[in-house]
């Protein structure tokens, strides 16, 4: 598929673009080219015979090795129930799609990711990667991602685990994105970017929320915590239909 020459994408490459490191920055960066049993020191194994294990590429995501070759590709983005936290691989909604398909999907999922951690991967990686497709699910509104460049590291403000930083980054979270609104209008500035930029890149771009999923399968991931199988497949089953119309 022919790819159009829009002078106006963003071109993370490009040094005069300020901070551009971060648009390619995985917050799973240091387990590059390993494999490993947990996710977090903190994730749980509540479900043990669910046998778990991440394997990341060398850039940081569980996924293909972005130097596979490959000659039609879609892209996967998302945050832990696209990472699949929790699941083996082959039972991930884009491994589902892969197998249904026949075309190599790669997962750019991150664990706690948020709307903002969608863009900025997918401004990072969509023109290198270059799919016909991407895949967008939808993570709660009540995210956000703040580009520590000091310290050279991005950190994501949820409501859950905000009261351990700092008050200044505390601060920002209770009177910015604490509120629904902001959330909702961060939400739709999101969309809108991706939407423009997939069309810039002549790419077909589909979307689902987690929402429209979260009562399925609750908690039965290996964590207990996270969705479980039947989630994956209701989600995978989502975008099929999609693509089948």
């Amino acid at each position: 598929m022919s790819k159009k020459n829009n002078s106006n994408y963003i071109d993370s490459s490009q040094p005069s673009f300020n901070g551009h490191r971060f648009y390619r920055w995985s917050c799973h960066k240091k387990f590059k080219s390993t494999t490993v049993d947990k996710l977090y020191k903190t994730e749980k194994i509540v479900n043990p015979d669910i046998e778990v294990t991440y394997s990341f590429n060398d850039h940081g995501y569980r996924t293909h090795s972005f130097d596979s070759p490959k000659d039609e590709c879609y892209v996967a983005l998302g945050s832990s129930d696209t990472i699949g936290l929790g699941q083996s691989e082959n039972n991930r909604w884009s491994n589902i799609i892969e197998e249904h398909t026949g075309v190599k999907t790669f997962n750019l999922g991150q664990g706690k990711g948020s709307a903002d951690t969608i863009t900025r991967t997918a401004i990072g990686w969509l023109k290198e990667l270059n799919p016909s497709k991407v895949f967008v699910l939808w993570p709660p509104n009540n995210r956000y991602e703040l580009g520590l460049e000091h310290i050279h590291k991005i950190v994501t403000l949820t409501p859950h685990e905000y009261e351990d930083l700092p008050d200044d980054i505390k601060n920002i979270y209770e009177l910015y994105l604490g509120t629904n609104f902001n959330s909702l209008v961060n939400r739709q500035r999101n969309e809108y970017t991706i939407t423009g930029l997939c069309s810039d890149l002549d790419i077909e771009l589909y979307s689902c929320d987690y929402i429209k999923f979260n009562h399925i399968d609750k908690q039965n991931a290996r964590d207990g915590m996270h969705h479980g199988t039947e989630y994956q497949k209701a989600v995978a089953n989502c975008f099929i239909n999609m693509l089948d119309k």
